[in-house]
């Protein structure tokens, strides 16, 4: 299960930065707490090269003819760790800078659409799959679609 947890910090910590922005100084707090969970993901992001972590396997899902349907698996190996970081690293380094950013449309729910296609980003890095990299890459496109959606002004 430790495979998945920085997908899961990272969602998590984007749902309290989202939700943080509407109390009275919740610019302040949200700021603070995504930069402490980015580093703590980064460092999490980082150790996971020396650690050996189990890759997570879903069962093959058709029943007819269980022997060559593809599982479902997302794993760390020696592609996906470095991807996985300079996702993480970007994230983390976007929200440093955006404290200096405040007057030109920075605010938590960019930072929050920021680590939510962080998490989605990695999610689709440690796909081992084909079926894996489909499932991951599907919300991926959709967060993208709706964060490009709320960002333009005119329906075009």
């Amino acid at each position: 299960m430790l495979t998945l947890l920085p997908v899961v910090l990272l969602l998590i910590s984007a749902l309290v930065v989202f939700t943080l922005r509407f109390l009275p100084r919740g610019t302040g707090y949200a700021y603070l707490t995504s930069i402490i969970m980015m580093l703590i993901i980064w460092g999490g992001v980082l150790a996971s090269h020396w650690l050996s972590l189990t890759p997570i396997e879903i069962a093959p899902w058709r029943p007819f003819d269980p022997i060559t349907a593809d599982p479902i698996r997302y794993g760390w190996d020696e592609i996906s760790w470095p991807f996985s970081l300079a996702l993480v690293s970007a994230c983390l380094a976007i929200l440093m800078t955006a404290s200096a950013r405040l007057q030109l449309r920075s605010n938590p729910a960019t930072w929050a659409a920021n680590m939510g296609v962080a998490a989605l980003g990695i999610l689709v890095v440690m796909a081992e799959t084909p079926l894996a990299f489909v499932l991951a890459l599907v919300p991926l496109d959709t967060l993208d679609f709706l964060v490009v959606l709320r960002l333009s002004r005119t329906w075009r």
